[in-house]
């Protein structure tokens, strides 16, 4: 019996040291993070580092199915140099869905407190399939707010849909400060140009004003939280 167990013992440490993919417990959905974000519940950035941890830290593969795996993915995180998304369509970005930063960056976030490292965060584009790219995380938000956020012509696109409209600009702003939250990635220039365009531009804050007021207000609301964080 002793032996059974010694054996069995080091076959089950043997396999959770050999754990490399992780997600959500079964039957849940998110990496937590974007939700804490979103709902300014957190002081430091370690804690949202734990939430991540604690949503994604339940191991899958042979034999494996939504096994809580704290120190082992622990013990992963301080490893990690780099993290990496990748998307395949023009018709989303990396401000479309709140899930973005909340995986990629809540993972950059926990790494990075883990290790005590800087972690470098990448973007891989292969909407062309003959000419994929692989780009700074920085430059790939950058690039969508130019071409999308600030960019006059999505603005009017935007305000064509009223009350929905404000509400998605809205929306990509918090998820803009999601990226900063978590990954460090928004620089002061991009806060500076959101307060002008939407906050401070006479013709757009009245747009917001008559079709959704509470879309501006967040919008404010983020800003001062970015500002004082």
């Amino acid at each position: 019996m002793k032996t059974f167990l010694k054996d069995h013992d080091r076959e089950t440490a043997f396999r959770r040291a050999t754990y490399r993919v992780f997600s959500e417990k079964p039957g849940a959905y998110g990496a937590g993070t974007n939700l804490a974000v979103l709902a300014s519940a957190w002081k430091e950035k370690k804690d949202l580092a734990e939430v991540w941890i604690d949503w994604g830290s339940f191991a899958y593969g042979k034999g494996v199915y939504g096994v809580a795996a704290h120190k082992e993915m622990v013990s992963l995180l301080k490893s990690v140099k780099l993290t990496y998304q990748k998307l395949e369509s023009d018709d989303f970005d990396t401000l479309d869905c709140c899930c973005f930063f909340g995986f990629h960056g809540g993972f950059t976030c926990a790494a990075e407190t883990i290790s005590g490292e800087k972690v470098s965060t990448y973007f891989g584009d292969s909407r062309d399939p003959n000419r994929p790219e692989v780009r700074d995380m920085k430059d790939e938000l950058e690039r969508t707010v130019r071409s999308r956020l600030l960019n006059p012509a999505w603005i009017e696109g935007k305000k064509r849909h009223g009350y929905r409209g404000a509400s998605e600009i809205s929306q990509r702003i918090d998820r803009v400060y999601g990226w900063s939250a978590t990954a460090g990635i928004v620089d002061k220039w991009i806060y500076d140009a959101i307060a002008k365009t939407f906050v401070m531009n006479e013709e757009n804050k009245k747009f917001f004003k008559e079709n959704n007021p509470w879309a501006l207000e967040e919008i404010a609301r983020r800003l001062i939280e970015a500002a004082e964080r």
